[in-house]
């Protein structure tokens, strides 16, 4: 409680299992990196660091995540990457206006529906979870750029992706997709397309809507090179990774 004006604490690699009571003091803190530790669950007092702009954390509770984790008003980067044991978000979080990437790769199940409400959110990434489907609410979000949903058990592209017209990077290898919806290639801001290791056997004639200088990955999918790919290349669509193709 007598370091006030701490401004960046780094506790990676301890063996924390708890912060003190005295942490939700530290009202000057923006920068807290503490992955690497033996922690279950972030405490309720997390809330009342009300100038923390980056959270690092690691836990091994399925609801390790507290409810005050929604009272972070500078908030920017929420970051959750190894494999911990968390499960489930809480609904608070949509209560986060400045958080701009959210970044959690460890055993989600499901996204709560109030991610929707973060306007500010530009970067989504949740690859290595247990995500089938996420909720139709990150349609709404018009700062959001980049998706990456890879290593998951998604057998579809969710519908509510096709409506996400600023997105310039979605990244969804490593699933069990079997097609790819049209509505896909509706995403005319979208630079980079990931499929990579899923099953698919062919994509939609709408990836010819996209614009010049995207890049579309399909190796270790059952996809002939065909017509439609001399097409692509010749508007500068390159796609990559088709079976029989010298790309």
């Amino acid at each position: 409680g007598k370091l006030q004006s701490l401004e960046t604490l780094v506790l990676y690699g301890n063996k924390l299992r708890s912060l003190p009571n005295s942490f939700g003091q530290l009202n000057s803190l923006t920068t807290l990196y503490m992955a690497g530790n033996q922690i279950e669950k972030l405490p309720e007092i997390i809330g009342n660091l009300e100038s923390l702009e980056t959270l690092d954390f690691k836990v091994s509770d399925p609801n390790g995540l507290p409810d005050s984790i929604g009272n972070l008003p500078n908030i920017i980067s929420i970051r959750s990457v190894g494999r911990g044991g968390l499960e489930r978000l809480p609904n608070s979080i949509g209560n986060l206006k400045t958080l701009d990437h959210l970044w959690i790769e460890n055993q989600l199940i499901e996204i709560p529906e109030s991610v929707g409400n973060i306007k500010s959110l530009g970067g989504l990434d949740l690859a290595n979870n247990q995500l089938s489907k996420i909720p139709s609410s990150i349609a709404t979000l018009p700062s959001l750029t980049s998706i990456d949903l890879s290593h998951n058990r998604f057998t579809e592209i969710p519908d509510c992706i096709c409506s996400i017209p600023s997105l310039a990077v979605l990244e969804i290898k490593h699933n069990q997709l079997t097609e790819i919806p049209d509505c896909v290639g509706e995403l005319t801001s979208l630079e980079t397309l990931d499929l990579e290791h899923n099953q698919l056997t062919k994509i939609p004639e709408s990836f010819l809507n996209f614009n010049s200088g995207t890049y579309i990955f399909i190796k270790g999918n059952n996809i002939q090179y065909n017509t439609l790919f001399d097409k692509m290349w010749k508007k500068s669509i390159y796609i990559k990774g088709a079976l029989g193709s010298k790309f």
